[in-house]
């Protein structure tokens, strides 16, 4: 083996590494210079999330380029981000059951993709390259257990071995629990392991770097390198286990960079209001009276906005930090000290020992400042909520990081600009053509468009801080920061783009995010595409939305059976109106066969002439009806992906999923879905469910009939339904019934026994031990995280964690599905048990029950169908007064429903009414219009009683 040379430069050596700082790239430009070697280090964890800390303090020390774990006993309910650096790309090969896996990081700045990972065996396999040939290298990790068969020596023979010959450069590096084997490759072997490892070593090429023990006196810690000439250092260093690590570096040689990307972000905190408001106010009488066209209206405010921006808010320099929220000025100076230590630990030992002891007082230095940090979140009640929550978002992973993905030809997509592309193309294929020229002639019958500058001024209050500008690069800040002079110049830009029927280019364009919506990461088919648009765009859009609204409820136009986006419309008001259906229907000892619809694309496919003729029949201002054209016309989108833009392409089909009209403009759309049905059909936006009582067969022939008039409403509407994702499902109280025949055009639909709508699963019996499952297991992977990221947090800080982490998961929904069988009550509290005694160390903290708070739930759901409130007029309809009252009832007394199985005793109605029956009468004493009133009386009532 190659010994280093005293001059060749250590991981981020050099004049530029003694002036980092807290940088964590090789050099302050953030790019590796042509010579430097690349830096491996092989750590075995035995755990790594129990030693998350010290992990970390051996990427601070080394830095290296690339990192292999092993025995990572990692498990995909941790997630990378609960564990690795955010500057690292993470792949993993994970063990089924506890204990072993195996980990490869990368640093971000390096072109690096995954070549194959063995299904069988612990093994991962990577390429990095950089622009140069020969900075190509093939990186395996690997981990064998004591008591593990040899296949993994013959799996990594032969895949490493794989391409014919023997000259591709590769690194094996992991942990193999061979001791006692030669690792020189002894051609002639002498038991059935050497001749494996001759098999690994001597024939493919491969010589073992590591000289030395890496736990007690054994050698089980290896790098084997091909070709050996490539290595310039190899060394044993402190671990995080009862093993050693081991850093290697081998020949590179490349110019690939990525530069540190700068940024100046103006700080709003700072912002010199008066100024600001006083400066707005000045410019408004020249600016309104000035410009030709709305573009030219459009581009001199932008500069007055921008001009502002110079003026009165101070700005500062940014860059990406990968560094915790805990690091302190003492960590950072360590680490800088730590680092030139290093570069001259080849010196001699005393360098050896000083980095030693200056890795301990850094791990040392960060442990105290966690603790202290955790500690200090939350010390008091509401104080600094924004550093807990920025904490766990940083924790849990931003759903925006994106891992390679696989482009339409199976191709591995690694770099980010590329990426956007694939994403952007993906996007732009499935809109649909642009449809006919729509006839906007309107039947208006209502009060004509009015600028309501009540509603901007409202909205502008609402806006939270940091929200991601749109591409005309004005932020929600600066038209809060504002205040009534900025109010003026958006009440006058609305009723410009509404008098001239033409909107600015900057409102059209959208900034696509591509977000994880579950599955396989790596297909673009994954992600949801959701649209930054112009802030000053979505504040006229607010305007515009509450007055299609108000003109649609007046004239009754939407369907009563669409409860998306609708104000006191809700996912819990749909489905407790389906269950209760069922739960009715299976009491009387009938069947209900049910559809649950998938819908393609929805609100990509969306043809704009068609959608604008829809509303215009609905009964609005023709201006409103231009307006909205010019804003679905002409659009256009960008993918972004870590600060990557795509190509721009023009939208030609769709509703932009992000802004404010777009979810109305799609209700709109669908709206006459339900027009000729004779089953019941139900909607959550594009979340479709289409079910009937069956009491003959004549009945599924007409819900067959309706599901053929639904296809042809879509193929008409020029929508997409996937059959085989939609599912098909009776309701039934028998055991075993006749299989489902329904199709959708022309394809049958699959039969299931248990089905998700809205977040909820439905049984064929009704019965909610999916659902509490489900929950549980959810709301249990939750705590965990809660559990492994807060050991060293204080009460408040555990309380607050379970209460917006872990408890809406058990909560959701169960208004309508609140069990009632002891063993999935007891589930339930198990979870708030072990979550009381990790937050204040007992078991009985002063906390409300879950079940009082479903009761509470379940009450306030039932006010809200006796209150008349539309949204729940299906549940409203069946609440009759009773024929009499005693002296001991109240006045809002519901009468007792009477139910034959426990289906429908224990139906959401039934079990509300005996809970509001029960109230006493001071809780209806002038019976509050608002839930929240009402809310409070019954809390006090319930607290109380339990």
């Amino acid at each position: 083996m190659a010994e280093r040379n005293d001059t060749m430069p250590g991981p981020g050596s050099g004049e530029a590494e003694e002036n980092a700082g807290d940088e964590h790239v090789p050099t302050t430009e953030g790019h590796t210079p042509e010579g430097t070697p690349l830096v491996l280090l092989q750590v075995n964890c035995r755990s790594i999330c129990n030693k998350i800390l010290e992990f970390w303090n051996l990427m601070d020390t080394y830095n290296p380029d690339v990192v292999i774990g092993t025995e990572s006993w990692l498990s995909e309910e941790i997630n990378n981000a609960e564990v690795f650096r955010d500057d690292y790309i993470i792949f993993r090969r994970d063990r089924s059951s506890r204990g072993g896996g195996v980990f490869i990081g990368v640093k971000n700045y390096i072109d690096c993709r995954e070549i194959w990972a063995d299904e069988d065996f612990e093994i991962l396999a990577i390429e990095i390259k950089g622009r140069n040939p020969n900075a190509t290298w093939e990186i395996v990790g690997t981990y064998r257990a004591p008591n593990e068969d040899m296949g993994v020596l013959e799996r990594l023979a032969a895949r490493t071995g794989s391409t014919g010959n023997c000259t591709k450069r590769s690194i094996v590096g992991g942990d193999l629990n061979l001791p006692s084997v030669d690792w020189k490759g002894n051609a002639g072997g002498y038991s059935g392991t050497q001749s494996l490892v001759n098999s690994l070593v001597y024939e493919n090429g491969y010589s073992q770097v590591v000289h030395g023990a890496t736990r007690g006196d054994a050698l089980l810690d290896v790098f084997l390198v091909r070709p050996e000439s490539s290595v310039t250092y190899s060394g044993i260093v402190q671990g995080i286990s009862d093993h050693q690590a081991v850093i290697l570096e081998v020949q590179w040689k490349d110019t690939y960079s990525k530069s540190q990307v700068e940024r100046m972000v103006p700080v709003y905190n700072k912002t010199d209001i008066i100024g600001l408001q006083t400066f707005l106010r000045d410019k408004y009488e020249a600016w309104s009276s000035n410009g030709k066209s709305v573009e030219e209206i459009w581009y001199n405010f932008k500069n007055i906005v921008y001009e502002s921006l110079e003026q009165f808010v101070p700005h500062k320099k940014i860059r990406k930090n990968s560094d915790p929220e805990y690091y302190n000025k003492e960590i950072k100076r360590l680490k800088t000290k730590v680092r030139k230590v290093y570069n001259k630990r080849k010196l001699g030992e005393p360098y050896t020992e000083k980095l030693k002891h200056l890795s301990k007082q850094l791990l040392a230095a960060k442990k105290s400042a966690q603790e202290a940090f955790l500690k200090t979140i939350l010390r008091k009640e509401g104080n600094c909520w924004s550093d807990f929550y920025k904490y766990v978002r940083r924790r849990k992973g931003s759903r925006e990081n994106i891992p390679s993905i696989k482009d339409s030809n199976g191709r591995i997509v690694t770099d980010a600009k590329d990426k956007a592309n694939t994403f952007n193309t993906y996007y732009s294929t499935v809109f649909s053509s642009q449809g006919t020229t729509p006839h906007t002639q309107s039947r208006n019958t209502g009060e004509p468009f009015k600028s309501d500058s009540k509603i901007i001024r409202r909205r502008v209050k609402a806006l939270g801080k940091n929200k991601s500008a749109g591409p005309d690069r004005i932020s929600g800040d600066i038209l809060k920061l504002g205040g009534e002079a900025m109010i003026s110049y958006l009440a006058r830009l609305l009723d410009t783009t509404m008098n001239n029927g033409a909107l600015p280019e900057d409102w059209k364009r959208a900034t696509v995010i591509p977000v994880h919506k579950g599955g396989d990461r790596s297909l673009v088919a994954n992600y949801r595409p959701v649209s930054l648009t112009s802030v000053v765009c979505k504040q006229m859009e607010h305007v515009i939305a509450s007055y299609l609204r108000q003109a649609w409820d007046k004239n009754d136009w939407l369907f009563e059976g669409q409860h998306g986006f609708r104000p006191g419309y809700s996912c819990e008001s749909q489905v407790i109106s389906i269950c209760q259906d069922i739960a009715d229907s299976l009491d009387s000892g009938e069947n209900i066969d049910a559809i649950i619809v998938d819908f393609s694309k929805a609100f990509d496919l969306v043809p704009h002439g068609r959608l604008l003729t829809k509303i215009a029949n609905s009964g609005v201002d023709p201006r409103v009806v231009t307006w909205v054209k010019e804003f679905l016309s002409g659009r256009t989108q960008r993918v972004r992906v870590e600060e990557q833009l795509s190509e721009e392409v023009r939208v030609t089909s769709g509703v932009p999923q992000g802004s404010v009209l777009g979810p109305l403009l799609f209700l709109a759309y669908v709206n006459d879905i339900w027009r000729n049905m004779e089953s019941t059909i139900r909607l959550f936006a594009d979340d479709c469910v289409i079910y009937r009582k069956i009491t003959k067969t004549e009945d599924m022939d007409i819900l067959q009939k309706d599901l053929d008039r639904l296809g042809e409403w879509a193929e008409e509407n020029e929508m997409e339904i996937n059959p085989s994702k939609s599912k098909a499902i009776r309701f039934t109280r028998a055991r075993a019934n006749d299989p489902l025949k329904y199709s959708l055009r022309g394809k049958q639909i699959p039969q299931t026994s248990s089905c998700k709508y809205l977040g909820i699963f439905l049984r064929s019996d009704l019965s909610w031990v999916d659902q509490v499952n489900y929950t549980v297991k959810k709301a249990w992977k939750a705590l965990h995280f809660t559990m492994r990221m807060l050991k060293k947090a204080n009460s408040n800080t555990r309380s607050l964690a379970y209460r917006s982490l872990v408890r809406p998961i058990l909560e959701y929904g169960t208004a309508c599905w609140d069990p009632y069988r002891e063993g999935q009550i007891r589930a339930l509290d198990r979870v708030q048990s072990k979550a009381a005694s990790f937050a204040h160390n007992r078991k009985n903290p002063n906390w409300e029950t879950l079940t009082s708070r479903r009761e509470l739930s379940r009450i306030c759901a039932l006010f809200k169908a006796y209150s008349g409130d539309r949204a729940w007029k299906p549940i409203g309809d069946r609440l009759k007064r009773p024929h009499y009252l005693s002296r001991v009832d109240h006045e809002r007394k519901i009468r007792s429903r009477k139910q034959r199985t426990d289906i429908g005793k224990y139906s959401f109605l039934n079990r509300t009414i005996q809970l509001w029956n029960k109230l006493p009468a001071e809780v209806f004493e002038n019976l509050p219009s608002n839930q929240i009133t009402f809310k409070r009386r019954v809390r006090k009532v319930i607290t109380k009683r339990n």
